[in-house]
């Protein structure tokens, strides 16, 4: 009698082990999975953020070449401007200066 209590005891202390030992192997499978889909999604950001730089590279790639396509001469350029302004300006004060005098 003794003894068969003891090795239902054992028993049942080996079925709990056992048991204790798949929910550990379970916890380190889903540690795995998570980990998996963390590396995935980083994966997928990072190709994301190459796919919008590549992106933005080639539309100012385009901006450059459109705004030099739509330049017929110098005449267009925001510098050829600006200096024509202060050339307007400079005319204008001139001819307020000879009034004046």
């Amino acid at each position: 009698e003794r003894m068969r209590r003891k090795a239902a005891r054992r028993e049942r202390e080996a079925q709990a082990f056992r048991e204790q030992m798949a929910v550990e192997e379970e916890k380190i499978k889903q540690r795995a999975q998570e980990r998996e889909a963390l590396i995935k999604q980083k994966q997928a950001e990072r190709l994301e953020k190459q796919r919008e730089a590549r992106l933005a590279a080639r539309r100012a790639r385009e901006a450059v070449l459109q705004s030099k396509s739509s330049v017929v001469g110098p005449k267009r350029t925001p510098l050829y401007k600006r200096m024509q302004n202060e050339h307007a300006e400079r005319q204008s004060a001139e001819e307020s200066k000879r009034q004046q005098v």
